[in-house]
């Protein structure tokens, strides 16, 4: 457990000669004006102190400041001035601040005029910024989220450099017309001879061998359905080079965690040494 040191629970005010200031008058001001600025009698604000608050007999007063810097006349009980100090605020220093969590919608650091926009703590580990109640940036040591906290339009950026994202990204052409981008959901460069191995690849598992040009590319990630685009072209180390589309339903297989490819050359099918398959969602 942690502890705090107490903010000063009564202000105490002195004549010229050091004694307590009976009677004494404390004006206070918005900061280089002369414009009365009120204080609080305690922390809720709910009672404002009379301007000028009037010192007790111990020449002590419940001071309590808003979120603004004011100017206070220290005056005696004759309205003689003891001194005036400009630009005082209710600023603390001190080594730490706790807070509660807050949430989107009432965010515990915000501000007198927007209480709703801010930080808080959506989850240990993690900050958050919102506006007007919705959160649009949530971040932590290994993630950041920006867009709605669960939108459709949200974009998790992980361990600063796999982007991830929900819901459709959109691009403008420049034109002035935005649209729907569509990416490559999987490559890969690989051998066909022998036993069939990747040189690269980008969400390709593994690569089942069915025999003579006859090959599955399994997903690591699944597609989120049989309806995208392959394109791709294969050669074999004489140089005769060949699409990799074959007709012959035992050949092509569209599934969700698959594709099932054949290379074929106008002799027929071939295992090639340099296929290259990319396909698109």
């Amino acid at each position: 457990m942690s502890y705090n040191l107490s903010s000063v629970p009564k202000l105490q005010f002195f004549d010229n000669d050091g004694n307590p200031l009976v009677g004494g008058k404390l004006y206070t001001y918005a900061a280089g004006t002369t414009t009365p600025l009120a204080t609080y009698t305690d922390s809720t604000g709910a009672t404002p102190n009379t301007n000028p608050i009037i010192l007790d007999s111990r020449g002590e007063a419940n001071v309590w400041l808003a979120a603004q810097s004011y100017k206070f006349v220290l005056k005696t009980s004759t309205d003689s001035t003891i001194w005036t100090v400009d630009n005082v605020s209710n600023a603390i220093n001190v080594s730490q601040i706790l807070a509660n969590s807050g949430t989107a919608g009432a965010p515990p650091y915000s501000f007198s005029a927007d209480t709703d926009t801010g930080v808080y703590l959506p989850t240990v580990g993690q900050l958050g910024l919102t506006a007007n109640g919705t959160p649009f940036l949530r971040g932590s040591a290994t993630a950041m989220t920006f867009g709605q906290s669960g939108g459709a339009n949200d974009v998790d950026v992980t361990h600063y450099g796999d982007y991830t994202l929900t819901g459709d990204m959109q691009f403008n052409s420049g034109y002035g017309s935005a649209a729907v981008a569509y990416g490559c959901r999987a490559w890969i460069n690989f051998n066909g001879t022998g036993t069939p191995a990747a040189r690269g690849s980008g969400n390709v598992s593994s690569i089942t061998d069915n025999g003579i040009g006859d090959y599955t590319l399994n997903f690591t990630v699944s597609m989120p359905d049989t309806n995208y685009a392959i394109c791709g072209v294969a050669y074999a180390s004489t140089g005769l080079a060949a699409g990799i589309f074959v007709t012959q339903p035992a050949t092509i297989a569209f599934n969700t965690g698959s594709v099932r490819i054949g290379v074929r050359d106008a002799s027929g099918l071939y295992d090639g040494t340099y296929i290259n398959v990319a396909v698109f969602r």
